[in-house]
């Protein structure tokens, strides 16, 4: 077992994912065997290597007798990776027992349909601008401290014949 010391922390976001997870088990109004043992085993791993409040975990066993729906608890999952990870895993548990519901189906549909319609494009287009940015400031003041470095002077003066080619080993 892990040393609670060494457990990594859970964030909220995580711990809503997992409950929406439980909560796509339910869709069909009987959570299976076979879900009830996947998620069993995730709970139990969870607790091993994350910090689990009380709280948290009498929450998830709640969670496990008391249906939530998935659409309430969705708010709730901030990180866009836990929400990522909630289609992956809804889908294995959906297919846990062999067989997927008409219910399990339109709930990971709609998550689906979400995760896309629910993407701020204009503010990813402008990370990526500035990241891109960013990244070739940072690359262009590393050739000029390169270009610079009068310790490599034939580096340097091959640098500046092959320049004179219109070739730039460099960018």
């Amino acid at each position: 077992m892990v040393n609670p010391v060494n457990k990594l922390a859970i964030s909220d976001s995580q711990i809503a994912m997992w409950r929406a997870v439980i909560a796509i088990a339910h869709a069909d109004g009987q959570v299976q065997p076979e879900e009830r043992e996947y998620l069993d085993k995730t709970i139990k791993k969870l607790d091993t290597v994350y910090n689990l409040s009380d709280a948290q975990r009498r929450l998830l066993a709640d969670d496990m007798v008391n249906p939530q729906k998935v659409s309430a608890l969705l708010p709730a999952i901030t990180e866009p990776q836990y929400r990522s990870m909630l289609i992956h895993f809804g889908e294995i548990l959906a297919w846990a027992d062999n067989e997927i519901s008409v219910d399990e189906e339109a709930i990971l549909k709609k998550l689906h349909d979400g995760q896309i319609g629910g993407l701020d494009l204009d503010r990813l287009r402008a990370e990526v601008q500035k990241d891109a940015a960013s990244q070739n400031k940072e690359h262009a003041d590393e050739i000029k401290k390169i270009r610079s470095d009068k310790r490599t002077p034939i580096f340097n003066g091959l640098d500046r014949l092959l320049r004179m080619l219109k070739i730039d080993i460099l960018e």
